[in-house]
């Protein structure tokens, strides 16, 4: 259950971020974009966790 709620959290922060680039502030602007570079490598780092996971060598006897 809490993997749902690691992928409604990064929805919704995906959401806030892409209104915050609809800004006319010019902080607000580069904000949402620094929000989305956070999210992309939180999301890489999770997808080399689960390949260093799926990694392991298999002994096929």
């Amino acid at each position: 259950m809490s993997f749902f709620w690691q992928i409604a959290g990064f929805f919704l922060l995906l959401n806030v971020a892409w209104y915050l680039t609809y800004s006319d502030r010019f902080w607000v602007y580069v904000s949402g974009f620094v929000l989305m570079g956070f999210l992309m490598l939180y999301s890489l780092f999770i997808i080399f966790k689960i390949l260093r996971k799926d990694a392991r060598p298999s002994s096929d006897e």
